[in-house]
């Protein structure tokens, strides 16, 4: 954690994420994830039809998930049930290109 000082007692914290969720590339995609906030799914929509690559952090940068989307889908979903309730950064990437979005599980 990095902090800054603002005023008198307060703070802004910075918290660095981890490597795997930094890109060489500058430009990266954002992911369409619907329903969102969603109780128990994740469903990516419009990504790709190529074989990729799909990675979920918890907020503090921690990998809660990876795996495979599939050749040939235009989607990808995961069952988010076992997960506690919070907010997750997804990961996908596809021929090199990295797409991200934020996810909320009530």
């Amino acid at each position: 954690f990095t902090g800054y000082q603002y005023g008198a007692g307060n703070q802004v914290w910075r918290i660095p994420l981890p490597n795997s969720l930094q890109s060489e590339n500058p430009k990266t995609l954002q992911l369409q994830i619907a329903p969102n906030p969603s109780e128990s799914q994740l469903t990516i929509y419009n990504v790709p039809l190529e074989k990729g690559e799909v990675k979920i952090f918890n907020m503090s940068g921690k990998p809660v998930f990876e795996g495979i989307k599939n050749e040939g889908t235009p989607q990808f979903s995961h069952n988010m049930q076992p997960y506690p309730p919070g907010m997750y950064i997804v990961l996908l990437r596809v021929n090199g290109k990295p797409y991200s979005g934020k996810f909320i599980l009530k």
